[in-house]
């Protein structure tokens, strides 16, 4: 990140325009939200569309029984619902189960949540068992995205054949770079995968992300 930053300085253009030039003038991104019960997940949601977000994300509570009861589901769904009816049918809600549900679990919850239109289900279980990804990708409607745990190209390889994910997280602070990340794009586009470039890090890891973003065809 440090070299690209140091030649667009030499040679005075932004990192996406030596990636090929940007192709939008905007770019969406989401924030947090969430809450203990359905009405503050709500409120949360509803705070985030009044600065201006038009996505959000929430996670899974933790932790999740390798088969949890009927009340764990429902719990999910009912904060979901209460989410979708706050913000309405234009603003998108994402759910990360941050690898930590089983693959049992993820497709009960996912078919639990499903009504509710999420925009994707976020690591439904650990990356590692691709097998077990694309089981879950073939029993939901709902798009997976992954990748925050997936490194260079030949991580996400597996991942793109199977059909595993419809969202590509790469990190670029782990994954390889600017430019593997690049390629990590280009090789989602093959697979009609779109990317949303994971960014927990800061705002450097945020300034190399929306180069990507801006250049990148595929980019959610």
């Amino acid at each position: 990140q440090a070299l690209w930053d140091i030649k667009g300085k030499h040679y005075g253009m932004p990192v996406y325009e030596m990636l090929g030039g940007a192709v939008r003038s905007r770019i969406r991104m989401y924030c947090g939200a969430g809450g203990a019960s359905p009405e503050e997940a709500a409120a949360s949601a509803l705070a985030r569309m009044g600065q201006g977000f038009t996505a959000v994300k929430t996670s899974v509570d933790a932790p999740c029984r390798t088969i949890d009861t009927m009340a764990y589901v429902e719990r999910h769904a009912n904060r979901l619902s209460a989410m979708r009816e706050a913000v309405g049918k234009d603003v998108d809600i994402a759910i990360d189960f941050h690898g930590r549900v089983s693959p049992p679990m993820a497709i009960r919850l996912a078919k639990a949540l499903e009504p509710h239109y999420p925009m994707f289900i976020e690591e439904p279980c650990l990356p590692e068992n691709v097998d077990t990804m694309a089981r879950i990708a073939q029993s939901t409607t709902i798009p997976i995205a992954a990748g925050e745990r997936v490194f260079t190209r030949w991580g996400f390889r597996e991942l793109l054949e199977k059909q595993a994910l419809s969202v590509a997280q790469p990190d670029l602070c782990h994954a390889g770079g600017v430019f593997e990340a690049r390629k990590i794009a280009a090789m989602a586009e093959v697979y009609y995968a779109a990317v949303a470039p994971h960014n927990p890090l800061g705002p450097i890891s945020l300034a190399a992300c929306l180069q990507l973003d801006a250049c990148t065809p595929n980019f959610l």
